[in-house]
């Protein structure tokens, strides 16, 4: 092998760093009823190992072909047995935008994440305290990222509307202490339009869906789209859940 195939096979793989990503925001916007953020994850602490029957290579074709508009892919390895690698190698074949999930508290893991092929990261408010919070946002968007901005409580949504964040996650599920309760959505939908009217961010909303009827609740809610994970990984056939989910919020 010579000096100059080396470098080519270099210049190509910095070609793909710098290539357009795809837009989560986008996705969500165009999508036919409710979007679906479909999740890839091994495990979760509460739950123990969740994925027992496929790859995630047949998983996120299961999820594209039932009409996810994005993928979600857990990259954490300790509790959620994910891997960096996972994403790499989906990021190579996704048609659909791919929002890496990991707790992200470093402007490092940022750079880390274009490398491994993301368009979107998950930045969780709680986790960044003060002006980190907006610094870690600007930053991950002068890099060409997409930010979910995480948020459970009144304070943390006040925070996340103050910066350029343009997804807003709200997640269902207390941090402490792990308990669900989907009737966060709703009371935090019900501040978003008061904070920002008409509401111009895409509104997401986490965890603890566990049921057709649990998705169609959070639809009344006036949420643009679902981040699901469990209730689709513990499935052999996820595709006709998000189907059902979709042609349901039609």
């Amino acid at each position: 092998m010579t000096l100059s195939r080396i470098v080519e096979a270099k210049k190509a793989e910095i070609k793909r760093m710098k290539a357009p990503r795809r837009s989560l925001k986008e996705a969500i916007s165009s999508a036919r009823g409710l979007a679906v953020i479909a999740e890839i994850k091994k495990a979760s602490p509460s739950r123990g190992v969740i994925e027992r029957t496929l790859t995630p290579e047949a998983r996120f074709q299961k999820y594209v072909e039932g009409g996810a508009v994005a993928v979600s892919v857990v990259t954490e390895g300790n509790f959620f047995g994910g891997s960096n690698e996972t994403l790499r190698q989906l990021s190579a074949i996704s048609p659909v935008p791919l929002l890496r999930k990991d707790f992200i508290i470093d402007p490092l893991q940022l750079y880390e994440s274009l490398f491994l092929g993301a368009d979107a990261v998950l930045l969780i408010a709680s986790l960044l305290e003060g002006k980190k919070l907006s610094m870690m946002v600007e930053k991950a968007l002068e890099l060409g990222l997409e930010v979910l901005l995480e948020v459970h409580t009144p304070d943390e949504l006040k925070r996340a509307m103050d910066t350029p964040a343009r997804i807003i996650g709200i997640n269902n599920r207390n941090l402490k202490d792990f308990s669900i309760d989907l009737r966060v959505t709703q009371r935090m939908m019900d501040l978003a339009r008061k904070l920002e009217n008409p509401l111009k961010r895409k509104m997401v909303s986490e965890s603890g869906i566990s049921s057709l009827e649990d998705a169609l609740f959070l639809a009344s809610c006036g949420v643009d789209a679902l981040l699901v994970g469990t209730y689709l990984v513990e499935a052999q056939d996820p595709q006709d859940r998000i189907r059902e989910i979709v042609e349901r919020t039609r």
